[in-house]
């Protein structure tokens, strides 16, 4: 009963990193429905197709979702985030996939099944070497939000998330060093404490 009425075909990433070397794509779809959890949500369709809903998760990984999930996203960590479906990803602007026109929901379909076959690069690898493929899917996402859009405006998008993605890095950076100096703190303070509190049982036994 669960599996039918909760789950989805649209597989949204709940925790992630970002940037991350593990982190490839924010959305996924699977032809087979699927549950979510607790890092991932899965997102049943409602009254949109699944052909809709493949151009969709083109959307949610191009650079313009990227940007609206980076403003969004509820810090914990750094580049560490919360990307729940209330107060994050419900928040993220979607366009009309259901009513696109025919020509553009074929471009759409071709490119998809393109993407899903390749091997590609980490999120960030993409937008640092400006891949085609992910090229390709933003400047589809351009013509379908009607757009003008070229490489170079588009590389220069990039370039400004690339910034940004580089300050949180440094952010995590500079957290992970301060952890580390108070756990050495810690276990020196631990040591020091063990130092002058050791005893043996020859203190309190009687022979």
């Amino acid at each position: 009963a669960a599996y039918n009425d909760l789950a989805g075909n649209i597989i949204l990433f709940r925790k992630f990193q970002i940037p991350s070397s593990g982190l490839y794509w924010l959305a996924l779809y699977s032809e087979n429905r699927v549950l979510g959890t607790t890092d991932y949500i899965n997102v049943k369709l409602k009254k949109l197709s699944r052909e809709a809903a493949k151009v969709l998760v083109l959307y949610l990984n191009s650079i313009f979702t990227i940007i609206q999930v980076l403003s969004l996203r509820e810090e914990t960590r750094g580049g560490w985030g919360r990307f729940d479906l209330v107060g994050m990803w419900d928040r993220v602007h979607i366009p009309d996939v259901a009513s696109l026109p025919d020509s553009v929901l074929k471009d759409g379909l071709s490119l998809y099944d393109v993407v899903k076959k390749m091997d590609v690069l980490p999120l960030d690898e993409r937008l640092r070497s400006m891949h085609d493929t992910q090229v390709n899917i933003d400047l589809f996402v351009a013509k379908l939000l009607g757009m003008e859009m070229d490489k170079d405006k588009l590389f220069r998008v990039y370039k400004a998330v690339l910034k940004e993605l580089e300050i949180l890095e440094n952010i995590l950076r500079a957290l992970d060093e301060k952890e580390h100096k108070t756990t050495r703190q810690v276990k020196r303070s631990t040591t020091t404490e063990k130092a002058e509190t050791h005893t043996t049982l020859d203190r309190w036994m009687q022979y």
